[in-house]
């Protein structure tokens, strides 16, 4: 019998891909200003078109897809973007893809302390690199700012 975290990962696997697929099969190739190029195999983008549309190569965009890869925070950012999710939709694919961000938010949430203490190192860090960056980047974190 297979254990319950191979269990939650196996669903977690078939929700990406499910909510990739249906995002892709929702949009033509016309919809982001590429040609159709003839006999299409599939009802909406192929996987190579969004892979190329993301600035990822195919095969790393297939195996993200169908949970073998994992991508970086930019990457799903730049999917949300090129299959035009919603709010609900691109948080969703941030959950399925980086699944500690949701342990790190409940550690949070159950941990008023760890709280005040990620932010007290997050002022320390941002005062102690101030002089060794010339250009200014606003730097927002749970309400906390600074400039680096």
């Amino acid at each position: 019998m297979p254990d319950r975290g191979s269990v939650v990962q196996a669903q977690r696997r078939h929700e990406l891909r499910t909510l990739l697929r249906v995002a892709r099969d929702r949009l033509t190739p016309a919809d982001v200003n590429l040609e159709t190029g003839g006999r299409r195999g599939c009802p909406g983008l192929r996987r190579s078109e969004v892979a190329t549309l993301t600035g990822i190569n195919e095969v790393w965009y297939t195996r993200f897809e169908t949970g073998q890869r994992r991508v970086s925070p930019r990457v799903i950012e730049r999917l949300c973007e090129v299959l035009r999710l919603n709010r609900r939709e691109c948080d969703r694919l941030t959950r399925l893809a980086i699944p500690e961000l949701d342990t790190f938010r409940t550690a949070l949430s159950e941990s008023p302390g760890l709280s005040s203490v990620l932010s007290h190192e997050f002022a320390r860090l941002c005062l102690d690199n101030l002089a060794k960056i010339e250009s200014a980047v606003a730097v927002q974190t749970n309400g906390f700012a600074c400039s680096l």
